[in-house]
């Protein structure tokens, strides 16, 4: 039902509900007409409030193409909502317009890039089940890797107020449709339209629709909990999403800096402190980074005992891991003391080791496979096949890569899965 027949449903109820009061006594039906007509009055005296502070705030009035679309969509809403949004003000956003009526908006493209993926297979948390919710991040830099996207985002900045997304949704349970609208405080329910609709199709896993969607505006209701709302209707369904690009406020050139303002008065020295306690004795700070991860003290030197044949070594930010070629195992070391942590099995002829943020990884020569540790406690999370002899290993942000010196190639695993690239 679009904005205008439901326009039209509502004053024909209104007229129904008057018929039918002819039918209970004049008078009954009298007060029933005067409470009637003071709720049109009201909602009308709502919504032209509601617009006269629009205009004021864009500087002159709607033409009246774009007021009588204003009008069309407020008549959508219930009375407690226009009061609610009557009492927001300028900073009250108008349900269903896409970006903003009182200013102009820039797309900007963005190389296609995936934001969120339900599939578990690529690390997403699932699929939406029937008729249920799901809120995710698609501005900014955070909350991305929960929900199956690129981690650190896709270069929308925070306070874009729209994107254009390419849904596709990937072995539905069944017929349904899938709504997206912008997440809010207090939440305002579903749409009417969809932005795709799918069905279980036997040799179509995977159906797509490209569309503009409204994101949360940080500017006016807290965006925590994410940017867009999806529902699945009917039937459960995984859902992929790409953005393309971003609507935004356009922004006008920086200004010339303004000139310092005068230096205050100078206020007399307060008294000194006393003097605290003597620390204990340091043991010396590790003049270095390691790969950024972090500052660290180090102690000053020393042999520790790891297993047989130690080749590979490598720093997770607070433990140095060594691999053991000829124990086929990877020894933890503290690396601010030295002290062992422990050693865990791995593959034959343990090589090379790489850390990903999380986990640790080890080439097996002998066995041509690497393997997969948590690094918090060295619980072995999974091998996987790569090339003849694999030695070298390093992680790229998103992905593990193996030399594998015997067939003369390199392998990509990707790390969250250890899916084979």
């Amino acid at each position: 039902m679009n904005l205008r027949t439901k326009s039209v449903a509502i004053a024909l109820t209104l007229v129904l509900a008057t018929a039918r009061l002819g039918s209970s006594g004049a008078q009954e039906g009298s007060l029933e007409n005067q409470r009637l007509t003071s709720l049109l009055a009201q909602r009308g005296e709502l919504t032209e409030s509601i617009l006269a502070v629009k205009e004021r705030a864009l500087g002159e009035p709607f033409e009246a193409r774009v007021r009588a679309s204003l009008k069309s969509r407020m008549e959508t809403l219930s009375t407690e909502q226009l009061k609610a949004l009557a009492e927001q003000g300028e900073a009250g956003d108008i349900p269903l317009t896409l970006g903003s009526v009182t200013s102009d908006l820039v797309y900007t493209p963005v190389t296609p890039c995936r934001v969120f993926d339900s599939r578990v297979s690529q690390g997403g948390p699932g699929p939406i089940p029937a008729n249920g919710q799901r809120n995710v991040f698609v501005a900014g830099t955070v909350g991305f890797v929960a929900q199956g996207g690129l981690p650190g985002g896709c270069a929308v900045p925070v306070g874009a107020t729209s994107a254009i997304l390419n849904f596709v949704t990937v072995v539905p349970a069944g017929p349904g449709n899938l709504r997206a609208w912008a997440v809010a405080e207090p939440q305002p329910p579903a749409p009417l339209a969809s932005v795709i609709n799918y069905g279980a199709v036997v040799g179509l896993p995977a159906i797509a629709n490209g569309i503009a969607v409204p994101l949360c505006n940080p500017a006016a209701t807290s965006c925590a909990l994410g940017d867009l709302r999806l529902q699945a209707d009917t039937s459960g369904t995984d859902i992929v999403g790409d953005v393309v690009g971003y609507f935004g406020a356009a922004i006008g050139a920086a200004g010339p800096p303004g000139p310092a303002g005068p230096v205050g008065p100078t206020r007399p020295t307060g008294a000194t402190g006393p003097t605290g306690p003597t620390g204990p004795p340091g043991v010396g700070l590790n003049p270095l980074k390691v790969a950024l991860r972090q500052w660290g003290q180090s102690i000053q030197g020393g042999n520790f005992a790891v297993g047989l044949d130690p080749m590979g070594v490598e720093f997770d930010g607070a433990n140095i891991w060594v691999t053991n070629f000829n124990g086929n195992s990877v020894t933890k070391l503290r690396a601010s003391t030295g002290a062992l942590l422990g050693t865990f099995a791995a593959g034959t002829g343990s090589f090379g080791v790489a850390f990903d943020g999380v986990n640790i990884w080890v080439t097996n020569t002998g066995s041509s496979n690497v393997t997969k540790l948590l690094a918090s406690t060295g619980a072995l999370l999974g091998t996987f096949p790569v090339g003849t002899t694999p030695r070298g290993i390093v992680f790229d942000g998103v992905n593990i890569w193996a030399s594998n010196g015997g067939s003369g190639t390199v392998t990509k695993l990707l790390a969250s899965t250890g899916a084979l690239l």
